[in-house]
């Protein structure tokens, strides 16, 4: 796979698919002490059959070597498309650019990491079905920004990808 042409094919698509948006009608974005809201749905690229890879790795929990076998079939990037907004710099279609460092890649569930260290006592954690042991980075560093649809039973794909964010946390609009 040629990956910058997959990347532009899927990321003029995503631009493009707004047969969400209305989804997000009820959702009043009012300022709170004029930091101006924008909602954005952030693109997730599919990799197609992904990058695999066998590395002998130390868990950072348990310290344990482990193979790193990992088939990556999508990845969240770091640019998403403004569902909504009451900013005057970024409006409704426009691409922006949140800072990698925020974005990409994953680490430990803090909620795993507390449950884990009871593990070494006489309590041995019993984790709900469905627990992720970890979380892209996204969701830990803007899980107060998540919005979820409230008539969904479950959360689902769509709402780990969408964020009500400060105009601030965003760095620049994405000229496609």
């Amino acid at each position: 796979m040629d990956y910058k042409n997959e990347f532009f094919k899927q990321l003029k698509y995503f631009k493009q698919d707004r047969s969400y948006f209305n989804d997000y009608d009820w959702l009043d974005i009012t300022s709170e002490n004029n930091h101006p809201k924008i909602l954005t749905r952030m693109f997730k690229m599919d990799l197609g059959e992904g990058i695999k890879s066998k590395i002998l790795i130390p868990d950072p929990v348990t310290g344990e070597m482990k193979t790193k076998d990992k088939v990556m079939t999508n990845s969240i990037r770091n640019i998403g498309i403004v569902i909504k907004s009451n900013s005057k710099n970024y409006k409704e279609g426009d691409l922006v650019y949140l800072p990698a460092s925020k974005v990409f890649g994953e680490d430990y569930n803090p909620d795993f990491i507390t449950a884990y260290s009871l593990s070494n006592s006489n309590l041995e954690p019993i984790l709900p079905e469905g627990f992720r042991k970890k979380l892209p980075m996204i969701e830990i560093n803007y899980k107060d920004k998540k919005i979820v649809l409230p008539w969904n039973k479950i959360e689902t794909e769509f709402d780990q990808l969408t964020y009500l964010f400060d105009e601030y946390d965003i760095l620049s609009s994405y000229k496609l």
